[in-house]
C-alpha cells in the first residue's frame, strides 16, 4: 500500500517480489499522505480532510468503508496507531495540530488539540507516548494521557543538522525504547527514548544526501554476516543506507549505500520491511 499523495493509495501485489504489479488503485482522497496497515485495515492520512479507513481484508479489492474529517480541514501529514486508537497529526508552520480518532467502532473523533510549535511531519509510537517528528526538526515526546489544547512535550530532542542542511522530521521509528530518527538535514538519529522526558542523542549517521525515512530489521544477514538489528533508511538520491544499530550508541553503515539497481529518480522518500525484503518508495519513479 502506497500513499501517492493527489493520485490516494496505491495497491501492489507483491506475491512475487521479483516482479510486483499494481492490483488497484484508491482514489477519492485530497491528498495520501502517509498510512499505516494494521492487520486487514489500512489508515490513511489525508492532507485536506482527515482520517480514511481502508478495509484490506480482499488485498486485491480493498474499499474505502469508513472516514473522520478534522474540526476545519487542516493539512494532515502523519499518522500513528495504537490498538483501538488513531492519531493523525500535522499543521502549519509555527502550529502543531493533533487529533485522537477511537476506531473500536464507527471512526469517532476524542480530541482535537492545537499543541507545540511546529507541525508534525512523522509519528511512531513507544507505549503510552506519541513520538513526533517536528517541521522544524525537533523530535517530540508526548504523553497521550495529558493531551490538550497547548499542551507541552514532555521530552524534546533538536539537532540543528550541518551548515547549509535544514532539519525536517520526515520519518521515525522506535524499536527498543530507541527512536531512529530520519532528519532531513541532520541525519540518520538514534534518540534514547528510555527515560521519555529525557531523550538522549546516542549517534548520528550523516552524509550529504537527505535522510527521508527509516525502518528496523532484526537478523539481516548480509554478505555471510548476521548482524541483530539494522536500520535501513532512505537515503534521498542516494540510496537505501544499512546501518548497524545492534549498539544504538555506536550506529555504522554497513558499506555503502545500495544504489547499483535502481535509478532512484530523483529520490528515495519511504521505505517499509517485510519479512526479508525492503520495499521502496522511489519519488518520480514508482
Amino acid at each position: 500500500y502506497v500513499a501517492d499523495k493527489i493520485d490516494g493509495v496505491k495497491v501492489f501485489d507483491c506475491t512475487n517480489v521479483a516482479s510486483p504489479f499494481q492490483a488497484d488503485h484508491l482514489t477519492g482522497f485530497d491528498e495520501a499522505w502517509d498510512l499505516v496497515v494494521d492487520g486487514d485495515t489500512v489508515y490513511v492520512a489525508d492532507k485536506g480532510y482527515g482520517l480514511r479507513v481502508v478495509d484490506a481484508a480482499n488485498p486485491g479489492q480493498p474499499t474505502v468503508v469508513a472516514d473522520e474529517p478534522t474540526s476545519d480541514g487542516y493539512l494532515v501529514s502523519a499518522i500513528a496507531v495504537d490498538g483501538d486508537t488513531v492519531y493523525i497529526g500535522g499543521g502549519t508552520g509555527n502550529q502543531g495540530r493533533l487529533t485522537v480518532i477511537d476506531v473500536s467502532g464507527t471512526p469517532t473523533t476524542v480530541g482535537d488539540y492545537t499543541i507545540g510549535n511546529e507541525a508534525f511531519l512523522s509519528m511512531a509510537m513507544l507505549g503510552g507516548y506519541l513520538v513526533t517528528g517536528g517541521g522544524h526538526g525537533t523530535l517530540q515526546v508526548w504523553d497521550t494521557a495529558t493531551l490538550a489544547d497547548g499542551a507541552t512535550p514532555v521530552g524534546e530532542y533538536y539537532n540543528d543538522g550541518q551548515q547549509g542542511f535544514e532539519p525536517w522530521g520526515l520519518g521515525v521509528t522506535v524499536h527498543d525504547s530507541v527512536a531512529y530518527y530520519a532528519d532531513w538535514g541532520a541525519g540518520l538519529i538514534a534518540v534514547d527514548l528510555t527515560v521519555p522526558a529525557t531523550p538522549v542523542e546516542a549517534s548520528v549517521v550523516f552524509n550529504t544526501y537527505s535522510f527521508y525515512d527509516t525502518a528496523v530489521v532484526e537478523q539481516l544477514t548480509a554478505q555471510g554476516t548476521t548482524y541483530p538489528v539494522v536500520a535501513v533508511a532512505a537515503n534521498g538520491g542516494n540510496g537505501v543506507l544499512l546501518v548497524d544499530v545492534a549498539d544504538p550508541y555506536a550506529a555504522a553503515p554497513l558499506g555503502a549505500p545500495l544504489d547499483a539497481a535502481v535509478n532512484w529518480s530523483p529520490a528515495l522518500p519511504g521505505v517499509a520491511i517485510r519479512g526479508p525484503y525492503a520495499f521502496l518508495a522511489d519519488h518520480g519513479g514508482g
